[in-house]
């Protein structure tokens, strides 16, 4: 049966959902809206997040978990178009996937409660 509150149609395939209540699955970081992606695309940036990983010593700054994979490098500060603020050592940590999502999440939330022009 189909998961969706009073829905007596059956649920498609292996599914939790009918077709008409089906719905997909969140994305992590959806509506983040990167001003600036291509500059994540450059061999300045890959230099800057491999020197960002050894300055932390491939661990996670907020909850500590170690891996040389999976690490990702965050911006303090969202630099908004600001090369300055995107190449700055000091704009950078290191975040385990789950940190970066539950940080990154947060901070999407708060743009989308701030009023227009706000």
């Amino acid at each position: 049966m189909c998961s969706h509150a009073g829905c007596q149609n059956l649920a498609e395939g292996s599914g939790r959902y009918c077709a008409k209540h089906d719905r997909p699955e969140p994305k992590p970081f959806a509506g983040a809206g990167r001003s600036n992606s291509n500059l994540y695309n450059t061999t300045e940036w890959r230099k800057l997040r491999v020197a960002a990983l050894k300055r932390f010593g491939y661990s996670c700054s907020r909850c500590g978990t170690e891996s040389k994979t999976g690490l990702h490098v965050h911006h303090l500060k969202a630099p908004r178009g600001n090369h300055e603020l995107f190449h700055s050592p000091d704009n950078l940590t290191v975040l385990c996937e789950t940190c970066h999502r539950i940080i990154t999440n947060g901070e999407i939330r708060k743009r989308k409660a701030r009023p227009v022009g706000g």
